[in-house]
């Protein structure tokens, strides 16, 4: 039996065991550099999956990483120094924007075709910001297409050359991805239309509403996290609607 880790930056570690190559090829293909092979014992301060009896008797690459999906969002903390949000983000002349949005929101093929035009990846799931200077930390884990993603991107001419699918899904992982923290350019609550492309500037209360929808995991509501959320909302933060993804890469470039 073979044991793996994931170490993802600014989060807890899992530990995962498994001898079937199907499995050992799903957990490289979905967190490529943050897994590695370790040896039998496990290393102190890891979170064992190794005994979860769903991820045990899972019979497909599919089932076990949909397992181990659960269990990492169930039991996963984030570093005390970090708010971590449910997002993506790429980067534009060394600055990270961010794209707070709800699952099928659409903002993985939005970081895909951003990253096909010039602009670093960042991550397309899980933002990682400094609580005290609001720096960004990439997690460049594999962008996950799905169908319609994939679509979508070809009619732009963005579709990536190099992919592997697994089941519905395309996994690829961008040339230009950034790899230092980054200073906030601005942070984008972002709804996709059928025709409009718009940037609404939001009143402070509104964008409140907004940050305490947006985080990955759920935070206590304490004064100290209700006066961090106020100082994020003094920064860049709008409400982008759009229909076409060329609006939102000139939205960023001219600011």
């Amino acid at each position: 039996m073979r044991y793996f880790q994931i170490c993802a930056p600014l989060q807890k570690t899992f530990l995962v065991r498994t001898d079937c190559p199907a499995m050992i090829d799903a957990l490289t293909l979905k967190f490529q550099r943050y897994v590695s092979e370790v040896n039998e014992r496990p290393p102190k301060n890891c979170e064992d999956c190794t005994e979860d009896p769903l991820l045990a008797a899972a019979e497909s690459a599919d089932e076990f990483l949909a397992r181990l999906d659960q269990l990492i969002f169930e039991r996963n903390s984030y570093d005390d120094t970090v708010l971590a949000f449910h997002g993506a983000a790429v980067a534009w002349q060394k600055k990270a924007y961010l794209f707070l949005a709800s699952t099928t929101s659409g903002k993985t093929t939005l970081a895909a075709y951003l990253a096909a035009n010039g602009f670093d990846y960042i991550t397309d799931d899980c933002i990682l910001l400094n609580r005290t200077d609001f720096s960004v930390t990439p997690f460049p884990t594999p962008i996950h297409l799905r169908h319609g993603g994939m679509d979508v991107l070809t009619r732009y001419g963005a579709q990536p050359k190099h992919y592997t699918q697994v089941a519905d899904r395309y996994l690829y992982t961008p040339q230009n991805c950034a790899t230092e923290p980054l200073p906030l350019g601005a942070i984008f609550f972002i709804r996709r239309t059928e025709s409009e492309n718009k940037v609404v500037e939001l009143p402070a209360n509104a964008q409140m509403i907004e940050l305490m929808k947006s985080p990955i995991t759920t935070y206590p509501v304490t004064a100290e996290y209700l006066q961090l959320l106020s100082r994020l909302t003094k920064t860049n933060c709008r409400q982008l609607v759009y229909s076409d993804m060329a609006f939102v890469a000139e939205v960023i470039r001219h600011g």
